[in-house]
């Protein structure tokens, strides 16, 4: 698979301090929901954005594994193990 950036997953400001870059993500695309992918966190700069009153930050994944084919636009569930609070 050659190396594919998803950008725009958007991190909640409460598990942006929990993340770093090179960390894995699995990834699962909703128009492949059987064919788990695994990325890399890439943090962008640390820019906030609120909506509503939900501050949020948007870094981007490198994906290294998979087969699955890839188009723009496609929408995509990240998940990360954070550390607990406490």
């Amino acid at each position: 698979m050659t190396r594919n950036t998803i950008s725009t997953v958007s991190v909640d400001e409460a598990d942006i301090g929990q993340i770093s870059e090179q960390q894995t993500v699995d990834v699962t695309l909703d128009a492949y929901p059987g064919e788990p992918m695994q990325g890399k966190w890439r943090v962008s700069p640390p820019v906030s954005s609120n909506e509503g009153g939900v501050v949020a930050y948007e870094v981007r994944v490198d994906l290294v594994s998979g087969k699955t084919p890839m188009r723009d636009g496609l929408t995509a569930i990240a998940k990360i193990v954070t550390k607990p609070y406490g």
